[in-house]
């Protein structure tokens, strides 16, 4: 991918790192007016495998409300699925997602859907990198490693 550091910046990984700063963003404007959102910033920005089983309880009632941070976490978890999608696919799944995003009212998300439009000639080389690169993190056990350095 062909982005400067300064792009880059305070990204954990590109582009689902923006999206999920995104949905914090959502969520940090929506809760002073929504008490449901009050102690629910990790469930959004984890994966759904990830969450314990009070934690999908609470997103399961939360993510059909009429939520902008519910929208957003959709959105989030939709633009994470384009890199399952075979790499014949893959681009014109992404470029619904940014004409999606570029529609959508919320500000963070538009702004994620206007840098996946400048950059997607970068982007999509990537998408099917970034599966095998996924592919094989996954499947490494941390069993092979010293308990030494996860204690």
């Amino acid at each position: 991918m062909d982005m400067s550091p300064a792009f880059i910046k305070h990204r954990r990984e590109f582009p689902e790192g923006a999206a999920n700063e995104a949905v914090d963003e959502v969520r940090r404007k929506e809760r002073k007016s929504s008490a449901l959102l009050k102690d629910t910033r990790y469930r959004w920005l984890k994966n759904p495998e990830n969450l314990t089983e009070s934690q999908q309880e609470t997103i399961a009632k939360l993510k059909d409300c009429d939520l902008d941070t519910a929208k957003a976490y959709r959105m989030r978890l939709i633009l994470q699925e384009v890199y399952r999608y075979p790499a014949s696919i893959a681009p014109m799944v992404l470029q619904d997602w940014i004409q999606w995003g570029l529609r959508c009212r919320l500000t963070p998300m538009v702004e994620v859907a206007k840098m996946l439009q400048k950059h997607y000639d970068g982007v999509v080389p990537c998408i099917p990198l970034q599966y095998l690169v996924r592919s094989y993190l996954s499947s490494i056990s941390f069993s092979c490693f010293p308990s030494t350095l996860f204690p």
